[in-house]
């Protein structure tokens, strides 16, 4: 599972998805410890931008090697950073799954979708799915389930 990551460009702020009160930048005090910091959060990151659960336990262990020795975060706060992003990660989980059983759900009913500007109606034929994005099948095209505007009777 992947969630989005932000990096401001030249700098080594990290905003983590699941607690603002503690950054890789404010757990370091010197240059190079900053630099070790991002090297290890653009090695982190993967090619969807998106930090999964090994690369985000590995800028944890970053953080706890790089952090501040006069002023150590307590390990309190690192179980429960792993504690909120394990429950992020099963809250997207529910999400993904609660979008396939609604495409799933949709399969031999007919929709009106909205897609690039272009309009279509028709049966929902087949569901395929690209990156755990359910994908449906309407009058021989492809369609995100995003792109359904209403199930018709």
């Amino acid at each position: 599972m992947t969630f989005p990551i932000s990096l401001n460009s030249g700098s080594t702020t990290y905003t983590p998805p699941i607690s603002s009160t503690s950054t890789a930048s404010s757990t370091s005090t010197s240059g190079a410890n900053n630099n070790n910091v991002s090297n290890a959060l653009t090695n982190a990151v993967t090619g969807t931008n998106s930090l999964g659960e090994n690369a985000f336990l590995q800028l944890l262990v970053t953080q706890m090697q790089h952090q501040d020795p006069t002023q150590p975060q307590s390990n309190t706060q690192f179980i429960a950073q792993l504690a909120q992003f394990t429950s992020v990660e099963q809250m997207t989980n529910v999400a993904t799954t609660n979008n396939q059983l609604e495409a799933f759900q949709l399969l031999g009913h007919t929709v009106a979708v909205k897609y690039n500007g272009n309009s279509d109606s028709g049966v929902v034929t087949s569901i395929a799915t690209n990156n755990g994005s359910p994908i449906l099948s309407i009058n021989g095209n492809a369609y995100p389930l995003s792109s359904v505007v209403a199930e018709l009777k």
